[in-house]
């Protein structure tokens, strides 16, 4: 399979939940969680395919229930996650793009979370301040380098970490708030951090 052909796979499903045909989108999804042994993709797409027939047969023996159109809505949602989720991992394993190249080494990583980058962003903040009491000229230039250079890497792979992250959740949500409304992380960290999330709501709805 090409990306050409994944792509399509997934625009199929978007199609038959746009005209409400849901057997056709679960069928294509099955088939495609199989092709990419995602057992738990596939355990998923089990479970709301039940949850559907069960919401037709009640339809047909004519129960009407006032959280039909919430229940539906929810049904839909998850499907379209679902085709994204397979999407996002066929071009994990096989896209040449940026962004897939930089997720791919993110998972061979042991990842910190935004509370662990705000810590060692704000104890590098603090070192700086260490080092300008230092006496000795040449010792606080050599430490200010060093400690700058750490910081640099520390940003960018922050930067890294949130432009290649995995769809956002609402503890993320309130980490990246707190991040950014922390007093001690300078200005242009918290830029960063807005234009790496910015670029990767982008590739996300590209």
């Amino acid at each position: 399979m090409n990306l050409n052909e994944a792509t399509k796979i997934h625009a199929d499903i978007l199609a038959f939940i746009e005209s409400y045909r849901l057997k056709d989108a679960f069928d294509s999804l099955k088939s495609w969680a199989a092709s990419l042994q995602n057992w738990i993709a596939a355990e998923k797409i089990s479970e709301l395919e039940t949850n559907y027939k069960y919401m037709i047969h009640y339809l047909v023996e004519g129960n009407k229930d006032p959280e039909q159109q919430k229940i539906y809505q929810r049904l839909v949602r998850d499907i379209y996650l679902l085709a994204d989720d397979l999407l996002e991992q066929w071009q994990t394993r096989n896209s040449s793009s940026v962004f897939f190249e930089r997720v791919r080494m993110a998972n061979v990583r042991q990842p910190l979370s935004i509370e662990e980058y705000q810590d060692i962003i704000i104890r590098q903040i603090d070192t700086f301040s260490v080092i300008g009491l230092l006496p000795d000229e040449d010792e606080r230039q050599t430490r200010t380098r060093q400690n700058t250079v750490k910081q640099e890497h520390t940003i960018q792979d922050l930067f890294n970490a949130v432009f290649s992250s995995s769809r956002t959740n609402e503890e993320q949500v309130k980490a990246y708030r707190e991040f950014l409304g922390h007093t001690g992380i300078p200005v242009p960290v918290k830029c960063m951090l807005i234009s790496a999330l910015t670029m990767n709501v982008l590739q996300r709805f590209d």
